[in-house]
């Protein structure tokens, strides 16, 4: 972020003023000043007021900043109102977020940018990450956020890079963790090499394979149990209607 002009550094003292009498309408004015400067792209006032919003989101300055934090279009100002909410995951700042509808640009961090479209349910962004970003996706599927946990989880089973599907059957065989095993069953992942890798991965969609025609055949013979009990009732009931009308 491009470091903040004299201008926006007074108002960031501005808006937080406490002196009597005048206070009030100072961080109305600084507040006005930093809204003017957050539409312009000033990701700096960007910043500054959504951290007020989040501390003091409450009265008439807040209703204030609210208002013009809703109308934010440039990129950068973006950029920095979706850092606050991954610093802060303030509900307000979230709402705000996701009532604008864009996820944070290039330009910004890149765990910024995967949480953003993943809050916003854009999951092709994060289905084509390089592996370097795979631990980043991995972190977001135990977020603790359950949209982004289900958006998160959605992405790693729809992979599309060849080297991240490899770095997450590596992952899989040294940790097999529960959620990497859901991961991989969900995406039907497999590697061709190295031999040890590539065996336990077949083996394991080959077991998933199994289980489902287990299931499937379990669940046939549960229906054909209970239509051969209803076939060996039917008989007798058959021959005590004919000894009664005897």
């Amino acid at each position: 972020m491009p470091k903040p002009s004299l201008r926006t550094r007074l108002l960031s003292y501005q808006i937080d003023s406490t002196l009597p009498l005048v206070g009030a309408a100072i961080r109305r004015s600084a507040a006005q000043g930093l809204i003017r400067a957050a539409r312009g792209g000033d990701g700096e006032a960007t910043r500054i007021l959504a951290e007020s919003l989040a501390q003091f989101p409450d009265g008439e300055i807040g209703q204030s900043i609210r208002d013009g934090l809703a109308r934010l279009t440039h990129p950068s100002s973006r950029d920095a109102l979706w850092a606050v909410w991954q610093k802060t995951r303030h509900p307000e700042l979230e709402r705000l977020a996701i009532q604008i509808g864009e996820p944070a640009s290039e330009n910004s961090d890149f765990e910024t940018r995967l949480l953003s479209a993943l809050k916003l349910g854009q999951v092709q962004f994060a289905s084509r990450i390089g592996p370097s970003r795979l631990p980043l996706l991995l972190a977001a599927c135990r977020d603790g956020d359950p949209a982004i946990d289900a958006a998160a989880r959605e992405a790693a089973g729809k992979l599309s890079n060849a080297r991240t599907i490899k770095a997450l059957c590596y992952a899989w065989v040294s940790e097999r963790s529960a959620l990497l095993t859901d991961l991989m069953i969900a995406g039907k992942y497999t590697t061709s090499e190295p031999p040890a890798v590539k065996m336990l991965t077949r083996l394991l969609q080959t077991q998933r394979i199994y289980k489902l025609i287990l299931k499937a055949w379990f669940r046939w013979w549960r229906h054909y149990r209970i239509r051969c009990r209803k076939l060996q009732r039917e008989p007798v009931m058959r021959s005590g209607i004919c000894r009664t009308s005897q």
